[in-house]
């Protein structure tokens, strides 16, 4: 059986700069919300240079243009704020708080496609 991320035709990618892996990004598929989040983790040499925008704006247009996903998501720690400019500056907006795994106040953001379409 093809895993999920093999049945939605995406995963996380690596991201690599001068031919070194400074982490990962892309969409990922999360059972618990019945939607696709888009991510980034990147080693903290490779922080506050754009990567994370770059890798994320690159997940959004393959999520909305290619797979026809109406909504991604993006969620982090409420204190996390480099990750909250991150989603601020690709065009998510704030929704709500929920619990993830153990972690009981979780931000939200998300965009849908129509939104995406019209920046």
């Amino acid at each position: 059986m093809p895993s999920a991320g093999r049945q939605r035709r995406h995963a996380p990618w690596g991201v690599f700069l001068d031919g070194r892996l400074i982490g990962h990004g892309g969409l990922n598929y999360v059972p618990e919300f019945g939607e696709t989040e888009v991510l980034w983790a990147l080693h903290p040499d490779a922080w506050g240079h754009g990567y994370a925008t770059e890798v994320a704006r690159a997940a959004l247009a393959y999520g909305f243009d290619t797979l026809g996903l109406d909504l991604i998501f993006a969620i982090t720690l409420p204190d996390n704020h480099a990750s909250q400019a991150v989603m601020k500056r690709l065009g998510l907006t704030y929704r709500r708080r929920v619990e993830y795994k153990g972690f009981k106040d979780i931000v939200w953001f998300d965009m849908d496609r129509a939104t995406w379409k019209s920046r």
